[in-house]
């Protein structure tokens, strides 16, 4: 919408609209912190400005995180400013506050649908608690409303370049995110005359580079077209009955600790579909699309994670509804909706708005992972890596403690000071992270070559999101010594070609056959025995 056509506001919209974005502001700041996991990407950027490349464990190339375009924004802060901590969170801060003033514009017509539309981002706990986590969260939501932006654009050549730009974005920010705008892709680069085809082709292969360029970059540098984290969660063997009902449980879980983000994901994807525009009506599929994803995979085990895209994704095809169904009546007490939401923001025991900085403290395990094995992982981890809390509490960052605190973190610094050695590991961010030169064995296998083809097979009472590997006779002992000490002789051939495809010359042709041998499961056998110890 251009300035000219945008309405004027009056006084008392103008001071809700302020209201809002304060309390948004707020909730950011107070839930702003880190999980473990962000560090293991954070562990590939420091390697990198250290010398190793974009490895995991020094020397070894391996890809163990899911999402590029944010691997490459932590590169530059880490660049520019020597540390991930600050520099991520301020930039995490700054994206979701201008995603989320960029979705309400899409509401500008009516002061209170944008005063609206940020009340509920800041009651809710999904959008707020994953946005300053240092997950990629924020990127994708500035995906999802690029691909808005650019199916407005009116010229069709542009409208399918812009559109494939932000598509390939979102890909790059996580590869599922393209369930959620991918039919808003569709729309926008619809067919059109046979003579503007062509242009068309053109725009959308331009548009796509980006994403093409990554995997051939991936190929060669990782020998792989999917991320380890791709391979490690590819290899189960779990039946569809217990992926379906434990994603019916994070469903649950989500209504029960957040009423408000599903509700609204789930109505907003649903009136869209109804009374949309074509645009309106691509985004609620997309929103149900991810739906079924969800429930497909058994949801994940931090409460909540996966709601922040669809509720944005929803929240945006609500501005692109057919006149009709936006106005056809006079709407009584106009800012009802608003006071009812900013009210459950302030009186909701669990609302992010009534975050503080001593969150999370004191609870244990039992108390942060729920039965269903979901964790409310902020809470978890909030009191070592909480930033509200960093500030209102010094004494947490003297006599030299690393930045952020706590057991990992200097567990890690302990294993850097120690001689060169093989740890097996779980929660291996931190640790990964402050602990240098040191060689994890990631029994989860997102971050190991090997178990990550090695299948999991469920036993009783697994939790979605860890699946744990057993441990191959000999394998430790082989990384120990670089060379092959495994019982199982089939099992050791495959490892030299794991370590020729992750740590040889990359354009040595043994190399590139090796890499053919993984492709084709020449090894799989190996991988399967390995799994039944």
């Amino acid at each position: 919408m251009s300035a000219d056509a945008r309405p004027a506001w009056s006084r008392t919209e103008r001071v809700l609209l302020t209201a809002a974005v304060i309390t948004l502001v707020w909730a950011l700041v107070a839930t702003s912190w880190q999980c473990d996991d962000a560090y293991i990407t954070f562990r590939t950027v420091r390697n990198f400005w250290e010398g190793h490349g974009l490895t995991w464990n020094p020397g070894e190339r391996v890809q163990v995180y899911t999402h590029p375009l944010w691997m490459m924004v932590a590169l530059v802060a880490y660049g520019v400013f020597g540390e991930v901590y600050w520099s991520m969170s301020f930039a995490a801060f700054a994206l979701a506050l201008v995603t989320a003033i960029g979705l309400a514009s899409l509401h500008a017509r009516e002061a209170r649908h944008a005063a609206l539309v940020l009340a509920v981002l800041a009651a809710s706990s999904a959008f707020v608690q994953y946005s300053v986590s240092g997950l990629e969260n924020p990127l994708t939501a500035l995906a999802i409303l690029a691909s808005v932006r650019a199916a407005a654009v009116v010229e069709p050549d542009r409208r399918a370049l812009y559109s494939t730009l932000a598509l390939s974005a979102a890909f790059l920010c996580r590869s599922d995110a393209v369930l959620l705008v991918g039919p808003l892709w569709l729309v926008s680069v619809a067919p059109r005359p046979r003579a503007l085809r062509a242009i068309a082709l053109r725009a959308i292969a331009l548009g796509g580079a980006p994403a093409i360029a990554w995997e051939l970059f991936s190929v060669v540098y990782y020998g792989s077209l999917v991320p380890n984290t791709a391979l490690a969660k590819l290899r189960l063997e779990v039946p569809f009955a217990g992926l379906l009902a434990r994603g019916l449980a994070y469903f649950s879980d989500s209504l029960a600790e957040d009423p408000i983000t599903l509700p609204v994901a789930f109505a907003g994807a649903v009136y869209a579909l109804r009374f949309g525009t074509n645009r309106g009506r691509a985004l609620g599929l997309g929103v149900l699309l991810y739906f079924v994803y969800l429930l497909r995979i058994g949801g994940d085990f931090m409460s909540g994670r996966f709601f922040f895209a669809p509720v944005f994704a929803a929240l945006a095809a609500l501005a692109h509804l057919r006149p009709a169904a936006v106005a056809p009546a006079p709407v009584p007490r106009p800012w009802l909706p608003f006071a009812l939401v900013m009210a459950y923001a302030v009186l909701w025991p669990g609302s992010p708005v009534r975050a503080g900085p001593e969150d999370g403290v004191g609870l244990g395990m039992d108390v942060t992972i729920r039965n269903t094995g979901i964790a409310d992982e902020r809470a978890f981890y909030y009191p070592a890596t909480g930033a509200l809390r960093l500030l209102v509490h010094p004494e947490l960052r003297a006599d030299g403690a690393p930045t952020p605190p706590g057991s990992l973190s200097r567990l890690g610094l302990r294993l850097a000071a120690a001689p060169r050695a093989v740890v097996v590991g779980d929660q291996v961010g931190l640790v990964g992270y402050f602990g240098g030169h040191v060689e994890i064995l990631d029994r989860w296998a997102v971050a190991d070559p090997l178990l990550a083809r090695v299948p999991f097979r469920a036993p009783m009472g697994w939790r979605v999101g860890h699946y744990p590997r057993p441990i191959p006779e000999g394998y430790k002992a082989s990384r120990l010594a670089r060379e092959d000490r495994f019982a199982d002789p089939a099992l050791g051939a495959a490892w030299e070609d794991i370590v020729l495809v992750t740590r040889g010359p990359l354009f040595e042709s043994a190399r590139w056959a090796a890499m053919f041998r993984l492709w084709r499961g020449v090894h799989d056998e190996a991988f399967e025995r390995a799994a039944l110890h």
